[in-house]
């Protein structure tokens, strides 16, 4: 039963397959031009996950989608799903100097009619108004691919990470930089009922620019003997998800200054900002000013993320 799709395309089914191409907008419905592309093109079909297409690669064949779907997968991830109408691989028939930008892979059995870059190139040449209706199929895609890039924050998101413990503090640092970003603290609407903690953990470092981890350091370990103030375990997991999304450079553990204090290894090269304890209520704010005015400073400096790598 092999290749029974392409049957379907092939001999007497010669109308189906010229049907099938006039689906292709570039072609404006216009048989000849498909007689034109049928009589240079090669009638290929691909089994489930084979590759039309490989990122990188240097070839430059065109493909028209006649049956079937395929991904098409950029780094890794896959950006969208083509099918019949559709053609693959026009970019490199245009600019050969640049290797292949996706891999294009049958999602099932596919049947594609393939063309050399340069024979596609010729027929588009023969009928001129073929190019308008690719460099529109083109500009579509550019404006796919930008639905998938998140737009940045109109305001600093700072993502507040605590203990129930530490949520005066917490607050307090909320509060101080209200002017500066829009400060949530975890408590405050981001682990609903109706979801799982983790991914709302996981959205909520998606969306933010900034996270402050407070920390007081209330649980005791013994280790090797000697006992040491610890960090909450889920203030430590916590934050390792944002440092692992934001760097380094976007994360700040925030802690009272304690004598011979140690922190984990695992949080060196974050920047510590520690306060003095208050001894009242009242001495909470003007206690926990400098170390607003430290993360200001940096939330000025870097603004909001508007790449991966900011």
């Amino acid at each position: 039963m092999e290749h029974i799709v392409i049957e379907r395309f092939q001999g007497d089914n010669r109308n189906a397959l010229i049907e099938a191409l006039l689906r292709q907008p570039f072609l404006q419905n216009d048989k000849l031009i498909a007689e034109s592309i049928i009589a240079v093109g090669d009638l290929k079909e691909f089994k489930p996950g084979e590759s039309l297409i490989v990122q990188n690669d240097d070839k430059n064949d065109v493909f028209l989608l006649i049956a079937g779907s395929v991904s098409v997968v950029a780094n890794g991830v896959e950006v969208r799903t083509l099918g019949p109408g559709d053609h693959v691989g026009e970019m490199s028939a245009i600019d050969s100097a640049n290797p292949r930008s996706a891999t294009v892979s049958a999602s099932g059995t596919v049947v594609a009619l393939q063309l050399s870059g340069r024979t596609f190139i010729e027929v588009c040449d023969q009928y001129p108004t073929t190019w308008k209706f690719i460099a529109r199929t083109l500009s579509n895609r550019l404006f796919d691919r930008n639905r998938l890039i998140k737009p940045p924050n109109d305001k600093p998101r700072l993502f507040i990470i605590s203990s129930v413990e530490a949520l005066d503090v917490a607050n307090e640092i909320s509060s101080g930089l209200q002017r500066d970003a829009l400060p949530v603290v975890w408590t405050n609407g981001v682990f609903w009922a109706s979801s799982y903690p983790l991914e709302a953990l996981e959205n909520a470092v998606e969306s933010s620019d900034f996270a402050v981890a407070v920390a007081k350091f209330e649980d005791v370990v013994q280790s090797r003997g000697a006992s040491r103030q610890a960090m909450r375990d889920n203030v430590v997991f916590e934050l390792g998800m944002f440092i692992g999304r934001l760097g380094r450079h976007r994360t700040f553990l925030v802690h009272p200054a304690m004598p011979d204090l140690v922190l984990p290894s695992d949080l060196k090269g974050i920047t510590p900002l520690s306060y003095i304890v208050p001894s009242t209520a009242d001495e909470l704010t003007p206690r926990i000013g400098p170390v607003c005015t430290e993360i200001r400073k940096i939330i000025q400096q870097r603004g909001v993320r508007r790449h991966a790598g900011a």
